[in-house]
């Protein structure tokens, strides 16, 4: 991106770190021109401090012509969303490493910033976030151009069948799994429909999704490591 100056861009903080005495690197996920990551000089003052938080909407002003641009101004965008507390603190890091690790730099995804702002939104207003996770892998993964099929055989293309188990491929689809023996990674055909319904009821539907989300999310992340899986589980840990 060659643009010496960019006022008033609809923002949210993915990620800050210290730079520097008395500066930070912030990445911030943009509507208009992706993720980009600025230098916030003296953001120890209370009038940058307020504001690099992350999960909430701003407004961000910057210059320059490199890879690491300068932050000139930093304000919020409308009403602030409440603070994501508990287990849905790490519900926040998981998409916000997310974005970072599946997304490129300059590379415009309007779409998937309003699915990143309306994934916030309910966040804190669901109680079952781990449905909001799913969806939020799902619709993201179909943003990127990684669309799950969830609806047809990917080699027959005959309908889901809902008392059929199935073998996922990634980068394929289901296929038919009535012959295979091992059995510990199969899904059944009813999960995959609830899936493509946004329908997530049930613990048994839960799990199976999660883990094949789990699976076909690693593979994306391509080795990829995710400090908030790590500290979740500690939290989990800790708090049990």
């Amino acid at each position: 991106m060659n643009s010496s100056i960019i006022n008033q861009e609809p923002a949210f903080i993915l990620h800050h770190r210290k730079y520097r005495e008395s500066s930070q690197i912030i990445d911030i996920f943009t509507m208009n021109f992706g993720r980009i990551s600025l230098i916030a000089k003296g953001s120890k003052k209370a009038s940058y401090r307020h504001f690099i938080q992350p999960y909430q909407p701003l407004l961000i002003s910057w210059s320059g012509r490199g890879d690491l641009k300068i932050l000139r101004d930093i304000e919020a965008n409308g009403h602030s969303i409440p603070n994501l507390q508990g287990e849905k603190l790490f519900c926040g890091y998981y998409i916000n490493e997310l974005i970072i690790h599946l997304t490129h730099q300059y590379d415009p995804h309007p779409d998937i910033f309003k699915l990143y702002q309306n994934t916030l939104k309910h966040l804190t207003e669901l109680d079952d976030f781990q449905v909001v996770l799913r969806l939020f892998e799902k619709y993201l993964l179909n943003l990127l151009g990684f669309g799950l099929i969830l609806t047809h055989d990917a080699d027959t293309g005959l309908a889901i069948e809902s008392n059929t188990y199935y073998r996922y491929e990634i980068e394929h689809g289901p296929v038919n799994a009535s012959n295979d023996t091992l059995v510990t990674e199969l899904i059944k055909g009813a999960y995959l429909l609830a899936f493509a319904n946004n329908e997530l009821d049930g613990v048994e539907c839960m799990t199976a999704i999660k883990r094949l989300m789990r699976k076909i999310i690693d593979y994306y992340l391509d080795g990829k490591k995710l400090n908030s899986r790590i500290l979740y589980a500690q939290f989990k840990k800790v708090s049990s």
